[in-house]
């Protein structure tokens, strides 16, 4: 018994790597195509969907495509800087006082959305805002 259970244990092993992600090659090609600069690319699949994790000009960026090979939607993560003007302005006229630390953005077919991370001495606050400018409080967590 104690061989057999070695035995499928090894099994298993050689077949986890025997079996490396294999992305369909149109998603490769459309990728490498629309983002030759992107470094530190690393995919990942699924039974359902693939994703691509990359960095570009500063900033950090996942995509996720279905097994076709259409994309269902995008993060990117980066800092103030890359904030869109309209966005920011409207950010800091509605919470002055506060600096933001970081921003994830957010397309889909629903629409783009922007997940804001602002503090001040006493709290951090995540903001969602569409981009049109409408802004609202999601969460508030006081410092400790």
């Amino acid at each position: 018994m104690k061989k057999i259970i070695i035995g499928a244990a090894m099994l298993f092993t050689v077949s986890a790597y025997a079996n490396p992600t294999v992305i369909d090659v149109s998603i490769l090609k459309n990728f490498k195509e629309t983002f030759p600069a992107a470094q530190n690319v690393q995919w990942n699949e699924t039974e359902t969907y693939c994703r691509v994790g990359f960095k570009e000009n500063d900033i950090q960026s996942s995509i996720y495509y279905d097994l076709k090979g259409n994309i269902i939607r995008t993060l990117r993560y980066y800092s103030e800087k890359n904030l869109c003007p309209f966005i920011a302005l409207k950010v800091k006229e509605k919470y002055t006082n506060k600096s933001i630390k970081g921003i994830v953005e957010l397309q889909d077919e629903n629409g783009l959305i922007y997940e804001i991370i602002m503090e001040d001495e006493k709290s951090t606050y995540i903001l969602n805002s569409d981009a049109t400018g409408n802004i609202y409080l999601k969460n508030k967590l006081k410092k400790v």
